[in-house]
């Protein structure tokens, strides 16, 4: 599985090994991929999320995950945050998780969505 935050660089990539491989006479059979995705600096949900929390971090080249499907599925237009606790060795037999990251991260999103919901609210009055 090739992963990245650009599809097309993805695509090409994909493409440049499977010539390789069917070249050395391997058969090649292409599956599901992720779609890449990049988070935006000017987003309006991170500008909130870090209203309820200044620290968040940017982490403007999170590949193959969740964001990447939704917007290729939502039409490539949906302000997306991606956001979690602390974790180490990911995909590794040794990968493992910040419990105390887990509480951190479980209250900041309890926070954020009582501030998203308020918001809301206000704006259907």
């Amino acid at each position: 599985m090739v992963r990245s935050s650009d599809d097309a660089e993805m695509g090409k990539l994909t493409t440049e090994i499977k010539e390789k491989l069917e070249a050395s006479g391997a058969k090649v059979e292409l599956g599901f991929s992720f779609s890449g995705w990049e988070a935006s600096p000017d987003s309006p949900l991170l500008q909130e999320a870090k209203e309820v929390r200044p620290e968040i971090q940017e982490n403007r080249h999170h590949v193959g995950l969740e964001p990447g499907t939704l917007q290729r599925q939502l039409g490539g237009n949906a302000d997306l945050v991606s956001i979690g606790p602390k974790i180490e060795n990911v995909h590794s037999q040794a990968e493992r998780v910040s419990v105390d990251s887990v509480k951190t991260w479980y209250e900041f999103l309890r926070k954020y969505v009582e501030k998203i919901a308020q918001k809301s609210v206000k704006a259907a009055d």
